[in-house]
């Protein structure tokens, strides 16, 4: 996941965070630790706004993650 996160493609780069929610559900705390910042990282891409787009798509779904 955090590898396709660095595609050169940046199709599969907002295809890896639009699916970071069904994902992070699956894993450990920890673990989760490592997708939020990867998600962090993400939301602050400035070679592309679409990457930043699906960002906000998911900061809903990330922020319940977060609370529970």
């Amino acid at each position: 996941m955090l590898s396709l996160g660095e595609d050169i493609s940046f199709k599969v780069r907002k295809e890896a965070i639009k699916h970071l929610p069904v994902i992070s559900k699956l894993v450990s705390k920890q673990f989760f630790g490592r997708l939020f910042a990867f998600y962090l990282l993400k939301s602050k891409d400035n070679s592309n706004w679409a990457i930043r787009k699906a960002c906000i798509d998911i900061i809903l779904d990330i922020s319940e993650l977060c609370s529970a």
